[in-house]
């Protein structure tokens, strides 16, 4: 390691920068650049890793590691911060920075914004029954498969485990209707590939409509969202629920 990256990390760790472990994620940087074998996939996996990587880090790692190959550059990296490694998706940091400016775009110019979230039914079944291995390539397909059927527009999002968003801007009730089932119909019919045997899932989806005239926060929209998929969890999965805004406001009892 430099002496000018070795000083540049103490000064991270001093002023106590929100990263989980800011040497380890520097060194690994480091160890894989300066790999004559090192490849861009190498390098895409240890940044898309850790999404806490920050701005200040990146910048530091573009203008200390001397050895960085010419075609990394510091928007690429910007860019990994933000993808989902094992998805190759969105990661949950994006999501929430990119529902931010959709929602002001919302009030900024009119046009109405969908959120829709999903998971897979029963996933720890499939990780119990088949293996965490086949859980991810689960993962993948679904992956493959929603990022197929969307508009250049529309974002989508790991959100966490086994559980997606979409961002549909400039879309309205009848439109996210439309997406969310003909998502739900592509999902059920996707087969994945495991040792012997072969996989095939279900999803639940929950959605949430923000009106230029609606003052709901973000959170608002995204638990009016969460309360929708709950729902078609409880009333037998494999379904769509859309809830008004209005229903997490009034705090109306789901049981």
């Amino acid at each position: 390691m430099t002496e000018d990256l070795t000083q540049e990390l103490n000064i991270l760790i001093r002023d106590q920068i929100n990263l989980p472990s800011p040497p380890a994620i520097a060194v690994r940087i480091l160890e894989n650049v300066q790999n004559k074998d090192s490849s861009m996939k190498d390098l895409e996996k240890i940044i898309s890793a850790d999404p806490a990587l920050t701005g200040k880090m990146l910048r530091i790692a573009n203008s200390t590691f001397y050895s960085l190959p010419s075609e990394i550059t510091n928007a690429k990296l910007e860019e990994l911060a933000f993808r989902d490694g094992l998805t190759g998706l969105y990661n949950h940091r994006y999501f929430q920075e990119t529902l931010d400016r959709e929602i002001a775009r919302v009030k900024r110019y009119g046009h109405p914004l969908s959120l829709l979230l999903f998971d897979i039914d029963f996933f720890k079944k499939i990780n119990d029954n088949f293996g965490h291995p086949a859980g991810d390539q689960v993962l993948i397909n679904l992956a493959q498969c929603v990022s197929g059927a969307m508009r250049p527009t529309d974002i989508i999002a790991r959100y966490g485990g086994e559980e997606f968003a979409v961002i549909l801007p400039e879309t309205n009730l009848a439109g996210m209707k439309v997406f969310a089932e003909r998502l739900r119909r592509s999902t059920a019919a996707l087969t994945t590939v495991v040792p012997n045997n072969t996989v095939q899932v279900t999803i639940s989806c929950g959605g949430a409509l923000l009106a230029a005239e609606d003052n709901f926060s973000k959170q608002d929209l995204i638990d009016s969202a969460d309360r929708a998929l709950y729902l078609s969890k409880q009333t037998g999965r494999n379904r769509t629920t859309i809830l008004p805004t209005e229903a997490i406001l009034q705090k109306q009892d789901l049981q």
